[in-house]
């Protein structure tokens, strides 16, 4: 049955390759889509600083030089990425290039730096602070609510604007999930999405309720702490479980949240959307990334050593002949 699993799980990777899109329970495009809609469910947040680059992946701003992404679909090195200041697709937009980036350790995060900073009006997002064992428990996180990025349409359609938010819940933990994927071995919390549309559909958010598929992977995953988002998790692959992996698929499940809809032996309808749980990796990341506070000072010491040399250079300057 592993066999049959390891088949699944591949199968389910939401990699760039295929052409597919979000599923939303009764997607409403006033409701879900970022851009020029009515009642876009997540218009109170700022979503300045989550872009796609050219080859249609995700990037999530950690500072105004550094970004988030899936180290299995990312942007690549030297792509452009734009960045939208509003919820219009006629707000103005800011492009930058990649520059460089970095798979963290053996996950599938990756860290990438822009070729030039993006301007202020350009949101960075702070990664949720509360470290979890997830092979015991989902702790504070267990059932709270996510905002989950994802595409509206196909890969092709909508170039940069294709872009929707949807609902969901964290539900069930994992400290070791993907390592039959080849994707790595990390930590990764799941969403539970139910498929089935009868006899029952046990989504939590209809309307609202987003399951991720091909094309979503390096999308973020937001919680809401204090009016603004936290960054929880970025997209990572999918789960189908079938009735054969009912032995199986708990492998995949060590924790999970008492109000979740997953139940062991699988049910057929269900999917579970994984994401790399980001704030287990928070100081590794932070490792890698100047906070903004030290690149302000980095910054300002720069003008300072400058400001010191020209004053040097002008001192030694000889006096005038009279």
């Amino acid at each position: 049955m592993k066999g049959l699993l390891c088949f699944v799980v591949v199968l389910f990777v939401l990699c760039p390759m295929a052409r597919s899109a979000s599923f939303i329970t009764g997607y409403n495009s006033n409701l879900h889509d970022r851009f020029d809609s009515t009642s876009f469910i997540a218009s109170a947040f700022d979503l300045t600083g989550v872009a796609r680059a050219d080859n249609n992946a995700w990037a999530t701003m950690l500072n105004s030089e550094y970004f988030i992404s899936a180290n299995h679909f990312h942007p690549a090195i030297g792509q452009s990425v734009t960045f939208y200041e509003g919820n219009s697709s006629s707000s103005a937009t800011v492009i930058r290039s990649v520059a460089s980036g970095v798979r963290l350790f053996n996950t599938d995060l990756w860290i990438g730096r822009l070729s030039t900073p993006v301007p202020s009006s350009i949101k960075s997002y702070t990664i949720a602070s509360n470290i979890v064992n997830l092979s015991s428990t989902l702790g504070s996180y267990a059932d709270q609510v996510v905002y989950q990025v994802g595409l509206r349409a196909a890969n092709t359609v909508g170039g940069t604007t294709n872009f929707v938010v949807g609902l969901n819940n964290i539900e069930i933990g994992d400290s070791s999930a993907p390592a039959l994927v080849g994707l790595g071995d990390f930590n990764a919390v799941g969403f539970v999405f139910d498929i089935a549309t009868s006899p029952a559909d046990v989504n939590r958010h209809n309307p609202g309720e987003l399951g991720a598929r091909i094309g979503d992977s390096g999308a973020p995953s937001f919680i809401v702490s204090g009016g603004n988002f936290l960054l929880v998790g970025t997209h990572s692959y999918v789960l189908s479980s079938l009735p054969e992996d009912s032995v199986s698929f708990p492998d995949f499940v060590e924790s999970q949240s008492p109000n979740s809809p997953y139940q062991k032996p699988s049910n057929q309808t269900r999917e579970v959307t994984y994401d790399n749980f980001v704030p287990n990796y928070r100081a590794d990341i932070l490792a890698i990334i100047p906070e903004p506070s030290t690149v302000a000072l980095l910054v300002l010491a720069g003008l300072v050593a400058a400001g010191v040399t020209s004053r040097r250079r002008s001192r030694a300057k000889p006096a005038p002949c009279p």
